[in-house]
């Protein structure tokens, strides 16, 4: 601090709230903190400091500051530090990444979208996975005591082969299917939720790799309105990167997929994918939304959005306030949709990089 006050002009501080006239090698003014019709207010500019000999108040410019405007130490070294030039820490240089490390890191989102909705159709057939360990098991067992003579069993209802009868049957009549109908859209609902998320990460590193490429690669001409701290914080690492900065700026939902289009072409004029894979997308949005918020049902919000969705290939006819029932096989058209969504984009934008 003391660096800092050697370089500050305490007559200059001092006097944005005190009217000061010089006095010899001193300024001379009315004390701010107490009524006083003389100037018994005395600031020296050679040693810094403040004195009033009314009230007996003193100090130097970071004290006058806290007094005079009623602010912390922090704040008040901070309105000293805008008032005069200091020099920035050093940033450490940059590393450029090279464009084949570039595209790499963008196939890896795909990657790990692919992965998350493994672990969504891991969820999806785990009653399966169950219902096959269970028959196993019995078949097992059936087999000892077929081949122990000393135990025999005459209740045919506690035979292990009646058990298998019972299993096989709800394996290959499905007879849990309603059961498991809320835990299949709960499935859509993560699915979803993975998507944006690789959206999201997508825009935000395309946005990184024009700003540490300077390359022209961003479409947009919008304005928008960055602290010189912001910058230097991104430039520097300290803080989020200049994609997210600007997700947060603008307010950018990948919620929405025309919303989410539209973003995209603006910023890295990419080519519009498949009107279906667009159109499953849409409905799956809309439907994550009825699910968590409408209890699984269809109401107006739902269909006015679908009904823009026409070109679809799930769920054509949905009328209102029926309930949205998915089935697995629904939900792995709907991911391949998302892959083949993100897979389109990734590679839009990696030839611009090329």
């Amino acid at each position: 601090m003391n660096d800092l006050l050697d370089k500050i002009n305490i007559i200059e501080v001092i006097g944005e709230v005190v009217e000061l006239k010089q006095r010899g090698s001193n300024f001379m003014g009315l004390c701010p903190f107490h009524n006083e019709k003389t100037p018994p207010f005395v600031v020296s500019p050679t040693r810094k400091i403040y004195k009033c000999f009314g009230c007996g108040k003193s100090g130097n410019a970071v004290d006058f500051l806290m007094e005079a405007k009623h602010l912390s130490r922090n704040d008040a070294l901070r309105i000293l530090e805008c008032k005069i030039e200091i020099e920035p820490e050093p940033l450490e240089p940059l590393h450029i990444p090279e464009p084949s490390q570039i595209i790499s890191e963008l196939n890896s989102i795909e990657s790990t979208l692919h992965a998350s909705f493994n672990s969504v159709n891991s969820l999806l057939g785990f009653d399966k996975v169950i219902l096959d360990y269970c028959i196993g098991q019995i078949e097992e067992l059936e087999e000892r005591i077929k081949s122990n003579e000393e135990l025999r069993v005459t209740n045919m209802y506690y035979l292990p082969s009646t058990t298998l009868t019972s299993l096989r049957n709800i394996k290959s009549n499905q007879s849990f299917k309603f059961s498991y109908e809320t835990i299949t859209n709960q499935c859509l609902v993560l699915a979803v939720s993975y998507f944006t998320s690789s959206l999201k990460e997508l825009f935000c590193q395309s946005l990184n790799i024009c700003f540490l490429r300077e390359k022209n690669l961003v479409k947009s001409d919008t304005e928008l309105k960055f602290t010189l701290e912001e910058l230097i914080n991104v430039k520097s690492g300290k803080s989020n990167s200049i994609g997210e900065l600007i997700v947060k700026k603008k307010g950018i939902s990948f919620q929405d997929m025309q919303s989410t289009l539209r973003e995209f072409q603006n910023y890295f004029d990419v080519s519009c994918p498949p009107e279906k894979l667009v159109h499953d997308i849409i409905l799956a949005q809309a439907s994550r939304h009825a699910i968590v918020h409408s209890l699984s049902i269809a109401d107006e919000k739902f269909i006015s959005q679908v009904n823009f969705a026409k070109k679809r290939t799930l769920l054509k006819e949905i009328e209102l306030n029926s309930e949205l029932k998915f089935a697995e096989a629904d939900i792995m058209s709907i991911e391949e949709s998302m892959l083949g969504f993100i897979h389109h984009l990734i590679e839009d934008i990696s030839g611009k990089i090329n």
